[in-house]
């Protein structure tokens, strides 16, 4: 029924804004601008048939948004965005969505340009309203976001303290209640950015529906304004009720739709554009490396034909080799010199990169197997034939050429004042993975490791944050657990 409303109540828009306009061609953009957002790419061509059959002598000229797609536009390029026409349609959608819904979920993998989108969809039309377009659906747009699941559920709606018996409100409770004070109007746009459960959302209901109330639980009720919008940024929706899917306006962002590519063009034009560190020569050599191997690796792994203790997704590892890639290429690290000394070095860094931010995260059974993809896929790097590439590093500061990670191991020294856990034998790997934990945290770089239980993970952490105290390095260490609370982190 609520769906039904929703191709309704925009049916009923469109023909005001466009009464020339045959009810059937009406009806017919309302079912698809309501429907085709939430569908994936395979269900696409079976809708349009479906729609094909009700109304065989309908034609359906292209939608022309006006100036609401020229300003997405001019707000993608705002950002530093790359301009793919999938994304601009998915910002547009998302627009049409919040015209009729008062929640909308916002679905896709991570990567899949979901933060993005919202961004700049409010960008946009808070630009439109700054420069007083005719349209009052365009007004400036305030954004709260946060994670629900991150706290309890009385520090998310609030609860009564058993001891005093007072109450206190929620983080959600306190945002929804200061967005429904305000005046005007101006959207107010609250964004809960985290999973789905069946606990937290089960609150919302009453807020979703046509009451737009928030009811706490000491009994009063917060009525909110009609320009807010609640905004869910969710993966899936695997454990939410039909109660509350119903509800809400679906917008997928299929993984196909932007991939990596955009990701990667932005990033190269960013980072060696403003720091001027490689010409526009190079800058087009490293994407046309890029795009001829990189996905020759994701798709081997995601066929299945290397293990990953930690299942990743595309876009995360090509971010890796990008992260390496910037370190690599410093010039305070030793990258300076020609275009053609440059060039030359980069089919050997771009290599590495691609060897530790793709495969970083392939479990031990599988190195062999992308040892042979590296050395197929960068047949100008000079990789000696004897070792697996993991076990090279580039040397950028000596004699420009691959050498042994055992080359750079330190000798063991007994300090007989040091406690005996606190002591560590330096090996290839800990010399590796410590050099890699420096280099990520001096770009300022987020890193996570993995492995089964007494590796050296907590050794080779602490032992490089010891070492690197010298540099200013603060550390917090947090031990978590399931039974650690929002409050006491």
């Amino acid at each position: 029924m609520r769906a039904l409303k929703s191709v309704l109540v925009m049916a009923g828009d469109l023909k005001r804004k466009h009464k020339e306009m045959i009810e059937d061609a009406v009806l017919i953009r309302a079912m698809r601008d309501s429907n085709v957002p939430k569908f994936l790419k395979d269900d696409l061509p079976l809708f349009a048939g479906i729609i094909q059959d009700l109304f065989p002598k309908v034609e359906i000229d292209s939608v022309d948004y006006g100036d609401l797609k020229e300003q997405v536009i001019k707000s993608i390029e705002h950002f530093g965005f790359q301009q793919e026409e999938e994304f601009t349609l998915k910002v547009i959608q998302l627009f049409e969505t919040f015209n009729v819904r008062f929640g909308v979920m916002l679905v896709g993998l991570t990567g899949g340009g979901k933060t993005t989108c919202y961004e700049v969809l409010e960008h946009t039309m808070t630009t439109l309203r700054q420069n007083n377009h005719a349209n009052e659906n365009f007004q400036e747009v305030k954004t709260t976001v946060f994670n629900p699941k991150a706290i309890t559920m009385g520090e998310l709606y609030g609860e009564v303290n058993q001891l005093t018996q007072e109450w206190t409100d929620g983080l959600a409770s306190k945002v929804m209640r200061t967005a429904a004070q305000e005046t005007g109007e101006d959207k107010s746009w609250v964004v809960f950015d985290g999973p789905v459960d069946a606990l937290w959302i089960e609150n919302m209901n009453t807020v979703l529906d046509d009451n737009m109330t928030l009811c706490l639980a000491n009994g009063q009720r917060i009525k909110l304004r009609a320009p807010m919008r609640m905004l869910f940024e969710v993966q899936d929706l695997a454990v939410a009720s039909p109660a509350t899917v119903s509800r809400c306006g679906m917008v997928y962002l299929t993984p196909e739709a932007l991939g990596w590519r955009p990701f990667v063009k932005t990033w190269i034009k960013k980072y060696f554009g403003d720091f001027e560190i490689l010409s526009q020569e190079l800058m087009d050599y490293l994407w046309e490396t890029m795009d001829h191997t990189v996905d020759v690796a994701l798709n081997a792994l995601r066929n299945g034909t290397f293990g990953e203790p930690i299942i990743t997704d595309n876009l995360q590892q090509v971010r890796s080799m990008c992260n390496f890639i910037e370190i690599l290429t410093k010039p305070s690290g030793g990258f300076v010199g020609s275009d053609e000394d440059k060039k030359k070095w980069l089919n050997a860094l771009m290599a590495v990169s691609y060897t530790w931010g793709i495969g970083g995260s392939v479990n031990e059974e599988g190195k062999d197997k992308f040892d042979t993809i590296v050395r197929d896929q960068f047949k100008a790097a000079p990789y000696p034939p004897a070792y697996s590439v993991f076990d090279y590093y580039f040397n950028m500061k000596g004699d420009k050429s691959f050498k042994l990670w055992s080359n750079r191991r330190k000798e063991f020294e007994y300090d007989k004042d040091m406690p005996y856990f606190e002591m560590v034998v330096p090996t290839d790997d800990t010399t590796k993975y410590s050099a890699f934990m420096e280099q990520l945290l001096s770009i300022e770089r987020n890193l996570f490791f993995t492995g089964l239980t007494g590796v050296g993970k907590s050794v080779i952490v602490q032992s490089t944050i010891d070492r690197l105290k010298e540099k200013d390095l603060m550390e917090i260490i947090i031990n978590f657990s399931a039974q650690t609370s929002s409050l006491r982190t």
